[in-house]
C-alpha cells in the first residue's frame, strides 16, 4: 500500500524512471565483507604504526648518538647504564673522586682499538668519577642526552 501511496504522491516523474528505481536490489554480501576487512586491517596497521612511532619518541633520549654511549678509562670499558635516564643524578657523594677526564671522541670504527679516555657520546674534557668501593661504575659529568645543556652524572656500567 505504501508503495501505491508513494508513487501517486511522485507524479510527474516518468514511469520508466519510477519502475527502473521502485525495487530495491540489495547489495551484495561479498562486498560488505571485503569492505569490513579492508577497514579492519588499514585501523590494525594505523594502530601497530602508531605504537612504534610513539615508542621510538618516548624510549629514545634526546640527542641520541648513533652508537652506544661509552667511556675507557684504566683500560676498562664502561658502558652507558640500561636504566637511563633513572641513572642521572646533579649530585655525588664524597667518596667518588675524579680518575680522568675524556680525552678524545674516535670514530664508530669497530675495528679500531679503544684507548684510555676515549669516549663516545661525552665531550672531551668531560670529567670521570668513581669510588673505590664501586670499581664496576663510574659517572661522568656531561651533557650527554641533555636537551637543555645541562651539566649532570650519567652512570656507565663495566662492559664484562
Amino acid at each position: 500500500m505504501k508503495r501505491k501511496l508513494l508513487m501517486n504522491a511522485i507524479g510527474g516523474i516518468s514511469d520508466s524512471h519510477i519502475g527502473e528505481f521502485a525495487e530495491v536490489k540489495p547489495q551484495k554480501k561479498g562486498a560488505v565483507v571485503w569492505m569490513l576487512f579492508v577497514s579492519v586491517a588499514a585501523c590494525l596497521a594505523l594502530l601497530l604504526i602508531s605504537i612504534s612511532v610513539i615508542n621510538n619518541y618516548v624510549n629514545t633520549p634526546e640527542g641520541s648518538v648513533s652508537a652506544i654511549p661509552y667511556v675507557k678509562i684504566n683500560d676498562m670499558v664502561y658502558i652507558i647504564d640500561s636504566n637511563y635516564p633513572n641513572t642521572t643524578t646533579n649530585e655525588l657523594s664524597d667518596e667518588y673522586i675524579v680518575i680522568g677526564k675524556v680525552e678524545r671522541n674516535p670514530s664508530s670504527n669497530k675495528s679500531q682499538e679503544k684507548d684510555n679516555g676515549d669516549a663516545i657520546g661525552c665531550k672531551v674534557g668531560d670529567e670521570i668519577f668513581q669510588s673505590p668501593d664501586l670499581p664496576n661504575e663510574i659517572y661522568v659529568y656531561t651533557t650527554l642526552f641533555s636537551s637543555s645543556g645541562e651539566y649532570r652524572y650519567v652512570r656507565f656500567i663495566c662492559k664484562e
